[in-house]
């Protein structure tokens, strides 16, 4: 398993994987007076840049950023089908905010000992030694003031809710939108059992080494 320098990203075998898009997001900014790159086009263009022989594209939730139907779908829909044309398979791991996007999702996905989830709801299991999660848009605060986007990795404590946890690392995703504003609390019930031991920015430098709960 490999964490792509300077991206939001993860090659595994044959799959990258990337979380919260929020397609939608920048005509939210647009609305605001802001102007960003297409959206589309920019993930498209960092996809190929990062593909390499990668088969499978695994998306862990919130492709769009509308919660329920919004403007955004025709948008999201466009980028799931220009990825059918570069992959050999899409899987969307279902988000909170894909809700109303009519494209075959998942809740979860696993493969090999790999466990991957959006965030906001339990898993099936904790059967697989490594969880990677999206959803909490994780971010750091420098002493200027400034967030940036990082990825956090722990372990989980004990979990009553399940019988076997055979969990050694979890893995929480940054957002693959670079304007999606990150979070310094997190959120969703597995969460709630997260033991930090390091902070990552995207350069994979270590901000932080502890162990600590994150809450």
């Amino acid at each position: 398993m490999r964490f792509i320098k300077g991206e939001a990203a993860i090659r595994h075998k044959d799959l990258l994987i990337i979380a919260d898009l929020h397609i939608g997001w920048g005509d939210k900014l647009y609305e605001r007076g802001y102007v960003i790159p297409d959206e589309i086009k920019e993930f498209e263009n960092k996809i190929m840049k990062i593909k390499k022989n990668a088969k499978k594209l695994v998306i862990l939730g919130d492709v769009k950023d509308s919660i329920g139907y919004g403007r955004d779908i025709p948008k999201a829909i466009k980028f799931l089908r220009d990825m059918e044309e570069i992959f050999d398979k899409v899987i969307l791991v279902r988000g909170n905010h894909d809700g109303g996007l009519n494209y075959p999702k998942v809740d979860e996905y696993n493969f090999e000992n790999v466990k991957m989830i959006h965030g906001h709801m339990w898993p099936n299991d904790l059967k697989s030694e490594i969880l990677i999660m999206g959803h909490i848009h994780p971010a750091f605060k420098l002493p200027s003031g400034r967030k940036i986007p990082v990825w956090l990795i722990g372990k989980l404590g004990e979990v009553q809710k399940y019988d076997e946890n055979r969990v050694k690392e979890v893995i929480v995703m940054p957002a693959f939108n670079k304007w999606v504003t990150g979070s310094e609390k997190t959120q969703g019930p597995i969460m709630k059992y997260f033991k930090l031991d390091k902070i990552l920015d995207l350069e994979l430098r270590i901000l932080s080494e502890e162990q600590t709960d994150v809450n």
